[in-house]
């Protein structure tokens, strides 16, 4: 198991510097430039010069490419584990996005949590009810979650219980002053804040591994081995939820894998709607800045994360399934 993570870990590097060389060239092609943000027509049009010049925007492309690769003098890039300097807010960008990620993962794991607790759930009721009331229902709901744009949704949850209810708060992480509160405060506090954003960020998942959940439930149930629990004389409890439940979970671990990146890019509009402070605010601010290194540094974050969530796939996968091997044993 450690050498197939070692091994994985290993072969990820590669995809993440072409990754990384894709969105350097690609944020190059918009129109615009960093600079444009801090001239004005009466600055002087050497104090301009001299500012791109110091970001390093006059040098030929490949050479900016080079350098920020860190093949090229001063030798202090990516490959030596330096992403530079924030080009609007002039800090290291891995101090910047060191509390967005936090913040974001929080608002991410939350919502996976919610996806899966509600899928998986309500799932296994729409299975073992098939064609009844109950599960037309549910795959009713569902498809209308699913089909449902986030924004809107969180739009329309602000303007329920935020503005005429008043039970949520409307945006943001934290309340004015919530620094000064007790630890239990603080913590409700933030609870309260991550209520509608998780939701938005979750519902959408969660609806589509209601369906996903339900199809692999209804193939478990038709196996030879359930009927043979049947007629032990099991209770349908245990026939279900440890006989049949387990096996079907096992699809949905790759499924886990794969709602990593859709949550985090769902999170960038959620984000923005609430004004949560993570990378997806970042990220926008950044792209409208024109903030290369910022949106290079985000990218590799989330790649990262991508990968990892992957790799932890994999690895359940194997130990819900004894039957699986990661790596095939050598020759005796």
């Amino acid at each position: 198991m450690l050498l197939y993570s070692l091994k994985r870990l290993i072969g990820s590097i590669p995809l993440l510097i072409g990754l990384l060389t894709v969105t350097f060239f690609v944020i190059r092609l918009a129109p615009g430039d960093p600079t444009a943000m801090f001239i004005d027509p009466s600055i002087d049009p050497d104090a301009a010069e001299h500012l791109r010049e110091s970001y390093g925007l006059n040098d030929p492309l490949p050479l900016q490419y080079a350098k920020w690769l860190g093949v090229a003098p001063p030798f202090n890039g990516v490959l030596q584990g330096e992403f530079g300097i924030s080009f609007s807010r002039h800090q290291p960008v891995f101090e910047i996005i060191r509390e967005a990620v936090a913040n974001t993962l929080i608002l991410t794991l939350a919502a996976l949590m919610l996806d899966f607790g509600i899928g998986i759930f309500f799932g296994v009721i729409a299975a073992m009810r098939r064609g009844r009331p109950t599960d037309h229902v549910i795959n009713l709901i569902g498809t209308f979650f699913y089909s449902m744009p986030a924004f809107w949704l969180a739009l329309m949850l602000i303007l329920f219980f935020s503005l005429k209810l008043g039970w949520l708060p409307a945006s943001q992480m934290h309340s004015t002053g919530a620094a000064g509160l007790s630890p239990v405060a603080y913590t409700v506090d933030l609870l309260r804040h991550m209520v509608l954003p998780v939701f938005v960020l979750g519902i959408g998942s969660a609806a589509s591994t209601v369906r996903f959940t339900r199809s692999s439930m209804l193939d478990v149930l038709k196996q030879d081995y359930i009927r043979t629990a049947r007629a032990k004389g099991l209770p349908e409890r245990t026939v279900v939820f440890k006989h049949a439940l387990r096996n079907a979970l096992l699809p949905l671990i790759t499924l886990l894998g794969l709602s990593i990146p859709f949550l985090l890019s769902g999170a960038v509009i959620t984000e923005v709607v609430f004004a949560w402070p993570g990378m997806g605010r970042v990220v926008v601010d950044a792209i409208f800045a024109r903030d290369y290194p910022l949106i290079i540094a985000n990218t590799f974050v989330a790649g990262c994360l991508v990968i990892a969530g992957n790799l932890l796939a994999d690895i359940l996968y194997a130990l819900a399934d004894p039957r699986i091997r990661l790596i095939k044993p050598g020759p005796a």
